[in-house]
């Protein structure tokens, strides 16, 4: 830490600005310590986290605090690993809040500052490991990478949402592929969504009500968002989308052959361009017939790739190595 962050006493030490006070409590003294353990707005923070303490208000340096936390979690026999990049994730998350009621004069919220922190630490973790993720029944790999072919017959339905906290301005995208990996047809909205979870989530239940008008009963459903995609599956509950989640979860008891599946980023590369240039407004009228120019070639490129990896693989298999 080395003092190096802006706090109002820090600044007051380079002769920055000429008070000290919180500009979120207004205590006299704003130093590190008071930013990340003692401002009250932290107290549910911190009960409600996974460390589930008070801190102390003895506590006057941070750096000596942190380095003794994080000799505690690194001793534990497991899931160290995982409670150290959520510790960090949710510091990150504090400063963040600690920035926006400052600048901005946004009210600090103790639910999405730990709802960020789980995200960023469990995404953090799916990109930097290449184990296997078990997922009702059967598992994931971490490492995959690309977009792959539903079952024969299926339809597949990837979908993605962006959002911009300034003004919670969000929008999202999805798009329905065939089972050799050829556009059918796809959607796209401006939303209105307090979070990105949340949008995420309301443009996977467009999708789900626009497969059940359709009457499409074999469709992989696929998003980016772990999260959202276990709680589609019944295996976690999310407060802050549990309305909309129990929609799809509804609608899919009409259409047991729907399958819902998480990807990582990059095989869901089509949504995630889709729901970009809506969030810009940059998708032209009728754009399913003429698709934007970035989007058919994401699009022709997971399809060319998708097939490429399948042959290869077949071939592996119908030509296995000689025995030694």
């Amino acid at each position: 830490m080395h003092e190096a962050l802006p706090t109002k006493l820090n600044l007051r030490r380079r002769h920055c600005v000429s008070e000290t006070s919180c500009p979120i409590c207004e205590a006299p003294r704003e130093d590190a310590a008071h930013v990340f353990l003692h401002c009250p707005w932290l107290r549910p923070v911190w009960f409600g986290s996974f460390f589930q303490l008070a801190p102390d208000p003895s506590i006057l340096s941070l750096p000596i605090w942190l380095e003794a936390k994080l000799s505690q979690l690194s001793n534990l026999e497991s899931g160290s690993e995982q409670l150290i990049s959520y510790l960090g994730f949710l510091l990150w998350g504090v400063w963040k809040m600690r920035n926006n009621g400052t600048f901005r004069g946004e009210r600090p919220n103790p639910v999405l500052c730990l709802n960020l922190a789980v995200e960023a630490s469990k995404e953090f973790l799916l990109e930097t490991t290449t184990e296997f993720l078990p997922i009702s029944g059967g598992h994931v790999n971490r490492g995959i990478r690309h977009w792959t072919r539903p079952p024969l017959g299926f339809l597949k339905c990837n979908t993605d949402a962006g959002f911009l906290r300034v003004g919670n301005k969000a929008a999202g995208g999805y798009i329905f592929k065939d089972d050799k990996g050829c556009f059918v047809w796809g959607n796209h909205r401006q939303l209105h969504a307090a979070s990105a979870l949340a949008a995420e989530a309301l443009i996977l239940r467009e999708a789900v009500f626009a497969a059940m008008n359709l009457n499409m009963d074999r469709v992989v459903f696929e998003a980016d968002n772990l999260g959202l995609i276990e709680a589609c599956r019944e295996q976690r509950e999310k407060g802050e989308i549990l309305a909309i989640v129990k929609d799809i979860r509804k609608c899919k008891l009409d259409f047991p052959n729907w399958i819902f599946s998480w990807t990582r980023r990059e095989g869901n590369e089509c949504a995630h361009v889709l729901a970009r240039l809506a969030l810009c407004r940059s998708i032209p009228p009728h754009w399913c017939a003429h698709l934007p120019q970035e989007l058919s070639t994401t699009i022709n490129r997971d399809m060319v790739a998708s097939a490429m990896r399948e042959s290869g693989v077949a071939e592996e298999r119908s030509n296995p190595p000689d025995p030694p």
